[in-house]
């Protein structure tokens, strides 16, 4: 079992910065998925920066099938990591709708989710269905609490 922390976080006027912890809490390693790949999933004052591995967007073609970066975390070992957000937030097509997000003023509760398995790799693809099924079945997830962080300028 893992628990994920959002251990730090920061907002000024266009940038958000954030510092999550995962901690194995279990008695057998982990590994987190640690490509750094983020979906970005918003619903009204509630956001999710999901560092899972995600579904390709639909329409998005990828360029065949690469494997996650994973980082093993043994039992009772924890994992970093800092993220950089400067706004309006520029985003990957091939897992995210929109390429680009600005947000409205205010105070939004933030989230970060991670990937994670009880094997280093998943299972290799197969001819049937979504390149990234095997990915998807192999990986777990796990979300973090929320800290609220300010959007401070406007969505132009």
């Amino acid at each position: 079992m893992i628990a994920v922390e959002i251990v730090a976080a920061a907002a000024r006027a266009s940038h958000w910065s954030l510092t999550y912890e995962v901690v194995n809490r279990g008695a057998a390693p982990v590994w987190i998925n640690d490509d750094g790949f983020l979906a970005f999933r918003r619903r009204g004052r509630d956001i999710c920066l999901s560092f899972a591995r995600a579904p390709v967007t639909p329409g998005a073609i990828p360029f065949g099938y690469f494997a996650p970066v994973v980082a093993r975390l043994g039992p009772g070992e924890s994992l970093r990591r800092d993220v950089e957000l400067d706004w309006p937030l520029r985003l990957s097509r091939l897992w995210n709708a929109m390429g680009e997000v600005r947000l409205p003023p205010g105070d939004y509760g933030v989230r970060v989710e991670v990937g994670y398995a009880d094997s280093e790799t998943p299972p290799a693809p197969d001819d049937e269905g979504p390149i990234e099924d095997a990915v998807l079945r192999w990986q777990k997830s796990c979300v973090s609490g929320a800290v609220t962080l300010a959007i401070d300028v406007p969505a132009s």
